[in-house]
């Protein structure tokens, strides 16, 4: 009798322990479920979210976006600038082969600027039968196809180079300081947008001499010739071999290097400077 009865009693609390045992892992399960869902829900809402900022970032950043494909050819048959001063038709071969997209660069979406109804000018590309119209607000904001976008680029550079003057004691008899001011040069037959190159070009010549212009017989081949454009003229840059000349305003300037260090290829090394 004494046997069964301690048998009986560990055999309840044998199963006590392990019914209390089962329940701690129940709720233990229960908890971790109700993590797991939250989880699950979170990375929905997370999944839904980074969707929305694809779409978004899609809708700002327009690198593929057709409509601007435009923007990189680089052969056009007239473009015309309007603005209050009149209106400016470009077309100059060499003015007319160069990517758009050059100077005015990466492409966002933007607004429509406060208390500005209309832009300051216009750019007009013909091309074939097409024509593709942008409306500068300033250096950044244009609008296409009443559509307002911001760029990185700096949208007066091609106005800066075409448009006239508008006062005459702005212009410069200088020409290393129209060099330094100028926005574009050609050195192949397409107009390249690089400021910064052209002010290290005119940072260069400063070391110069000028001189009296040498006789033919010592000045040798042409090494190479560059053009820089700025506010609707032009100056035209000759390399020699020991030589530059300059052919501006209707002037020529000559200048010579240092012998020892002068070589017509360190110009030209400026404009392949990335």
């Amino acid at each position: 009798m004494l046997c069964f009865l301690l048998c009986s009693c560990s055999s309840v609390g044998g199963n006590a322990s392990a019914d209390a045992e089962i329940s701690g892992l129940t709720e233990e399960i229960r908890r971790l479920t109700t993590i797991n869902e939250s989880l699950i829900n979170e990375n929905n809402e997370l999944k839904k979210k980074n969707e929305e900022l694809t779409e978004l970032l899609e809708y700002y950043q327009l690198e593929d976006n057709e409509e601007f494909a435009w923007l990189f050819e680089n052969q056009w048959s007239k473009i015309t600038i309007d603005s209050n001063l009149g209106q400016y038709i470009v077309e100059d071969m060499e003015l007319l082969r160069h990517s758009p997209y050059q100077y005015i660069s990466s492409i966002k979406r933007g607004q429509e600027p406060e208390a500005m109804p209309e832009g300051i000018f216009t750019y007009t590309y013909y091309k074939n039968d097409g024509s593709y119209k942008i409306e500068v607000y300033d250096r950044r904001t244009f609008k296409f196809n009443n559509e307002f976008y911001c760029c990185d680029g700096d949208l007066f550079t091609l106005y800066d180079i075409i448009v006239q003057q508008q006062y005459e004691w702005l212009k410069t008899d200088n020409p290393l300081s129209f060099i330094y001011s100028s926005k574009a040069y050609n050195r192949t037959g397409y107009l390249i947008f690089a400021p910064e190159r052209n002010q290290n070009i005119a940072k260069y010549l400063d070391n110069f001499i000028q001189v009296e212009g040498p006789k033919n017989n010592l000045l040798g081949d042409i090494k190479g010739t560059i053009k820089f454009y700025n506010h609707g003229e032009v100056l035209v840059l000759n390399i020699y071999q020991d030589y530059v000349s300059i052919e501006y305003n209707g002037k020529f300037f000559w200048y010579i290097g240092d012998e020892k260090a002068y070589m017509p290829e360190s110009i030209l090394s400026i404009l392949w400077a990335g």
